[in-house]
């Protein structure tokens, strides 16, 4: 699990502390390395929420799983989906994921565009188990 916003990290590793296959890493997934600023409001975070900031440290997910063998890629980041998703297809690491599970956000202004591209180019090489656009949509490896 990759969760940047540190008492939610810490709610993973508590949550997960019977489960020592799952992993936890306190930083987030996108399409570069860099630290970003997110406001939180409850549980949600990003740019569209409204609330304290803080800073985090975001890293190219490329580059963090280029590597790894995934069963299932679960993707639900607040509008940062389509740059890490861009970042993976580009570098070829989404043929190392067996399931991709994304939920495609409303935010910015060319989103549908962006959707509708990265959809198209997974469509290559998974194919779609379910789709909800919008809401969770999954790729499966064919």
């Amino acid at each position: 699990m990759y969760e940047p916003i540190p008492a939610f990290y810490q709610n993973c590793v508590e949550n997960n502390r019977l489960y020592p296959i799952i992993r936890t890493f306190n930083f987030g997934l996108g399409g570069s390395n860099r630290i970003e600023t997110f406001a939180i409001e409850g549980d949600r975070t990003g740019s569209e929420a409204i609330g304290p900031t803080l800073t985090v440290e975001i890293r190219k997910g490329s580059e963090v799983l280029k590597d790894k063998s995934i069963d299932l890629l679960k993707i639900n980041i607040e509008g940062m989906e389509y740059e890490l998703l861009e970042d993976l297809i580009a570098n070829n690491i989404h043929l190392n994921c067996k399931n991709i599970q994304v939920q495609f956000h409303t935010i910015g202004n060319n989103h549908e565009e962006k959707y509708l591209s990265i959809r198209n180019k997974l469509l290559i090489t998974h194919e779609l188990t379910y789709d909800f656009p919008f809401v969770w949509s999954n790729f499966k490896l064919k």
